[in-house]
């Protein structure tokens, strides 16, 4: 059994609708990624408070503008202790009815 024409014309649009759609999700991606990775290079991110260190400078890179000491952490001087815990009992909740009222 044949199908009528405008029926195989509106089936044949949808599906190319379909693959254009397709391509343009997966173009819109991928020009997201280029757009944030030449962003990134063009554009490199500023320190949060003046006199911090540059994410390049804390992960080793050569920033080559300026140069910041880092402290290093030091030891507590006393082992944390556990807190004694208050038992303090609460009652059970009311049960729940579902369905009646």
């Amino acid at each position: 059994m044949r199908r009528p024409a405008a029926q195989r014309r509106r089936d044949e649009g949808l599906a190319r609708l379909h693959i254009i759609r397709r391509w343009i999700v997966v173009l819109s991606v991928s020009a997201a990624g280029v757009l944030s990775a030449v962003l990134s290079q063009a554009l490199p991110g500023r320190a949060a408070t003046p006199g911090s260190a540059t994410p390049s400078s804390a992960t080793g890179g050569h920033s080559g503008a300026s140069t910041s000491v880092v402290p290093s952490l030091q030891p507590p001087s006393q082992a944390p202790s556990a807190t004694p815990q208050t038992s303090t009992t609460l009652p059970p909740p009311p049960p729940v009815q579902s369905g009646g009222s």
